[in-house]
C-alpha cells in the first residue's frame, strides 16, 4: 500500500507536464536535421514531428535552405507552414519538390487533416497544386489524398480554379500520420506560376488532462488519510 501510494502521489504531480525541444521557426534543412527525434508543437498536448526530407524533381532550383518552416497553434489544431520566395516558374519552366515528415502523437487523437494554399501570381496556362498524402498509422491500412490548387478554367486562360483548402476526417485511433507534400509548379504550356506557401494542418479532439489530475490528487488524498489512520 505504501509503495502504490507513493506511485499514485508521484503521477499525480508529473502528468501534464511535457520536457520537449520545440519546433523552430527555421528552414527546412534544419528540420531534415532533427531526424528521428524530431521537434514538438503545442503547450498541451505536444506532438513530435519528425523524419523531414526534401527531394527536388528534376532540375528545380529551390534548396531546402530557401523554404522556411513556421510552427503555429491552437487549442484545437496543429500547423507547419512551408513558405519561400522561391516557389515560381515562368513561361516554358517546371519544377516540383517533395516535402516529407512524420507526425507522432500522444492522446489525444487526431481527427482530422488539412492542407492549404497560400496563393501567388498565377497566368496564363501556369498550374500551381499542392498533393499531400497521408499514410495513416502503422502499416498504412488507409490513405487519403488532399489537393490544392490554381489552375486555368476549362482551358480558357483568362478563368482560372482555384481551391485553397482540402480536408479529410481521420480514425480516432490513429497513431501516426505520414505525411507526404508533393509541390507542383508547371508553366511549360505558357504564363506564369507561384505560390507564397502551403501549409499542412493536424486537428486534434482535447484530452481532458484536468480529469486526471483531479482524479490522481483523489487517490492520493485517499492514500494520505489511510495512512493517517494506521498511525
Amino acid at each position: 500500500m505504501k509503495h502504490f501510494c507513493l506511485a499514485v502521489i508521484l503521477l499525480s504531480g508529473t502528468v501534464g507536464f511535457v520536457h520537449a525541444s520545440p519546433c523552430p521557426v527555421a528552414p527546412l534543412s534544419m528540420y531534415e536535421q532533427f531526424g528521428q527525434m524530431g521537434c514538438t508543437v503545442g503547450p498541451g498536448p505536444t506532438f513530435t514531428f519528425k523524419n523531414f526530407t526534401f527531394n527536388p524533381v528534376g532540375m528545380s532550383p529551390l534548396t531546402a535552405d530557401q523554404i522556411l518552416v513556421t510552427p503555429t497553434f491552437n487549442p484545437t489544431s496543429l500547423t507547419l507552414t512551408f513558405s519561400s520566395s522561391g516557389f515560381q516558374v515562368s513561361t516554358g519552366q517546371f519544377a516540383e519538390y517533395l516535402i516529407n515528415y512524420l507526425v507522432d502523437p500522444p492522446p489525444p487523437e487526431i481527427i482530422r487533416f488539412t492542407s492549404g494554399l497560400q496563393d501567388g501570381p498565377a497566368s496564363g496556362n501556369g498550374l500551381s497544386q499542392v498533393t499531400t498524402s497521408l499514410c495513416i498509422d502503422p502499416g498504412c491500412p488507409r490513405t487519403a489524398t488532399l489537393v490544392v490548387f490554381d489552375m486555368p478554367s476549362g482551358g480558357i486562360v483568362e478563368s482560372r480554379d482555384v481551391k485553397l483548402t482540402d480536408t479529410t476526417s481521420i480514425s480516432p485511433s490513429t497513431v501516426f500520420v505520414q505525411v507526404n507534400n508533393d509541390v507542383v509548379l508547371d508553366a511549360t504550356n505558357g504564363g506564369s506560376a507561384a505560390i507564397n506557401g502551403f501549409s499542412n494542418t493536424t486537428g486534434i479532439a482535447p484530452e481532458p488532462v484536468s480529469a486526471v489530475l483531479v482524479g490522481g490528487s483523489l487517490l492520493a488524498l485517499a492514500c494520505w488519510r489511510a495512512r493517517a489512520k494506521v498511525r
